[in-house]
């Protein structure tokens, strides 16, 4: 039977036509490369008593199927183009359902690569309409998303938001508005609405500001291609819901893994001769679902969320994907799964099995990709690949609901492999030839959706006692690299080993000892002395992709409030270095003066100081900056997850 499909939550039912020639005994021919009849079914079979159709059908090829998206239970009105009246949906009959839309004022040429991602960004101040609703109601509630594409090589797009008032007070500092609030992949439905119960805060104690990150995928190297104003409308009422929505992320969501081999070990692409390919299994641990962390209810109920919409993520070489829910006794309650993923078709499957449904306290989650394809690495292009589900829930509490990689309240000087508090943990194992990718066979996927008889080996032969010994991933991946160390020659990957450990501090780095004496905190330091704007803002500066604009907002904050930035006060250089690193790069005039005399065919002292200074700090004016904001940067990036997401 087909399932219902009306909810514009999960996708529309694929639907394939195929169809193939009958052989007719010798009466048909070959033409490129397909069978074509030459005669007719009388002159083939002149009794004709009798016509088997079926096993008279030639197999079909390329040219012989189609392949769409119907949503078989819409109403006419939602088989329509989008209109607002389509849109209103779950809001009562007397709210209007208003919006804004996250779009570029400009259309946006794509470079000539096959990769890129572009920031557009945004504050509630940008739309005058909805301040003047704020200016009456302080928050209002985001109730629908609709993804606007302005071109065919939008890969997926990702909205996120801040909170923070000194974030959101400047759009030069989106890159962090770290808040995952709607990610959309190729494929997915346009159209998202919220359930009743739930909605998204917008304005006084809720999102203010907010950052499109649009991945464009464009494997032919084209020039001169322009989207036309891809973005976000986000539709809001006046009237709150009763309840926060959430968004959770499971997976290896922050890319911990990027740059090892999806099939083989971290630093190669071999497998055994028997192997078909490598399965990939991360564990959210029941920790992560505690009373604290769901909230305690009082109605005496078993603390839990609902979760109304879940969506699995992979890309082009990925094969199978599963999301296991598991109660408080480790036993199996419900599994979403795509059974052959087809990046074709798009980057995101939306589950249909057992919506909405209930995590308790004390449930868990594996998530499982398998692969197949050797020479393909983690990472975030559409030819590397990703293993992330996104489930959305409400309520939502002070916090997300996503599985961590580091607990530091339980972990503090324990350096173990084992997995502690809300950590991942994480486990890869071959899949032999000849089962399939561990694929259900046909009689069990037609099942009912009644989960629970089933055992954990029905899908990944696992057991709880099994997901218990697997070691924490961040831990698993910081002694790769200390591997790495120890032996340059087994270099799991470049692009790992530039990965940063964003919950731990710098003990030593490019020549300069970080301790806690080195702790600086300056109100007045700016990108330029005494607060110029620098006259090249648009500059990007070489070894990342920040530009001097960006920069300019962000060393404010880095001096204030380093952690809204992901740093430590002790990984922060003297503002002074930061200047004499980027202030001629960005145009600085003050900086200029300081760093060259026009007037002189020498150095001046202060270049000759600031020359010192960087070798006293083993060039930190230069190098240490560059590298700690471009890691930051790739930790950034990663944390939403993205291109993906």
């Amino acid at each position: 039977s087909i399932i219902d499909d009306s909810s514009k939550m999960i996708n529309p039912t694929k639907v394939v036509a195929a169809w193939g020639l009958l052989n007719l005994d010798g009466a048909e021919d070959e033409s490129n490369g397909r069978l074509r009849t030459r005669g007719t079914i009388n002159q083939a079979m002149p009794n004709n008593e009798y016509l088997d159709l079926t096993s008279m059908i030639v197999p079909h090829g390329p040219s012989g199927r189609v392949s769409s998206s119907v949503r078989f239970f819409a109403s006419t009105s939602e088989s329509m183009s989008i209109r607002e009246k389509d849109i209103v949906g779950s809001v009562s009959t007397e709210e209007l359902a208003p919006y804004i839309d996250l779009i570029p004022a400009e259309p946006f040429s794509i470079p000539d690569k096959e990769t890129t991602y572009k920031n557009f960004c945004f504050q509630v101040e940008d739309f005058p309409d909805l301040m003047d609703v704020l200016a009456e109601n302080d928050q209002v509630h985001i109730v629908a998303f609709h993804d606007i594409l302005g071109g065919p090589l939008v890969h997926h797009m990702d909205l996120h938001g801040t909170t923070n008032e000194i974030l959101g007070a400047d759009k030069r500092l989106c890159r962090v508005y770290m808040d995952l609030i709607h990610p959309w992949e190729a494929g997915s439905p346009q159209t998202f609405e919220l359930p009743r119960e739930a909605g998204i805060p917008l304005g006084k104690d809720g999102y203010r500001a907010f950052r499109v990150e649009v991945h464009y995928h464009n494997p032919r190297r084209q020039s001169g291609l322009v989207d036309q104003r891809s973005g976000v409308r986000l539709y809001y009422s006046t009237v709150r819901r009763p309840h926060v929505a959430g968004l959770m992320l499971l997976g290896d969501y922050m890319l911990k893994l990027r740059g090892s081999y999806t099939v083989g070990s971290a630093g190669n692409n071999f497998t055994t001769a028997v192997a078909a390919g490598m399965r990939h299994s991360f564990y959210c641990p029941p920790t992560c679902f505690s009373e604290t962390r769901l909230g305690a209810r009082n109605d005496k109920q078993v603390p839990h969320v609902h979760v109304f919409r879940e969506v699995l993520h992979m890309h082009r070489s990925g094969e199978r994907m599963t999301n296991i829910h598991l109660n408080a006794n480790g036993t199996i309650i419900r599994a979403a799964e795509v059974n052959r993923f087809d990046f074709s078709q798009g980057a995101g499957y939306s589950s249909r099995q057992g919506l909405p449904y209930i995590i308790s306290e004390g449930d868990s989650f594996v998530t499982t990709c398998y692969f197949s394809n050797r020479g393909v690495v983690w990472g975030s292009s559409s030819d590397e690949e990703m293993c992330q589900s996104f489930l959305w829930y409400y309520p939502k509490k002070d916090y997300s609901l996503t599985c961590g990689y580091f607990d530091p309240v339980k972990r503090r000087s324990i350096s173990s492999l084992d997995s502690i508090g809300c950590e991942m943990s994480y486990d890869r194992a071959e899949v032999a030839a000849g089962t399939d990718q561990g694929r259900l066979h046909p009689n069990e996927e037609c099942q009912a959706a009644e989960l629970s008889i089933r055992s954990v080996s029905s899908f990944e032969s696992l057991t709880a006692t099994d997901l218990q010994t697997w070691p924490s991933l961040l831990q698993l991946v910081k002694s790769w690299k200390e591997s790495m160390r120890r032996e340059p020659t087994k270099s799991i990957n470049s692009t790992t080993s530039s990965l940063k450990d964003s919950t731990t501090s710098r003990s030593s780095k490019d020549g300069i000892e970080l301790t806690e004496s080195n702790a600086i905190t300056n109100e007045g330091c700016h990108l330029c002395p005494n607060g110029q704007r620098p006259t090249r803002p648009d500059a990007i500066v070489k070894g990342f992709s920040w530009t001097c604009d960006e920069l300019d907002a962000a060393i404010p904050v880095l001096y204030t409030q380093p952690q809204l930035l992901f740093f430590s006060a002790t990984d922060i250089a003297p503002c002074e270095d930061y200047r004499a690193s980027f202030g001629e790069i960005c145009g600085c005039p003050a900086a200029e003066d300081e760093l060259t005399d026009v007037s002189s065919s020498g150095p001046t002292s202060k270049s000759i100081r600031n020359s010192k200074k960087m070798t006293r700090y083993g060039m930190v004016g230069l190098v240490s900056p560059l590298l700690l904001l471009a890691l930051v940067l790739l930790f950034i990036r990663r944390r939403a997850s993205l291109g993906r997401l």
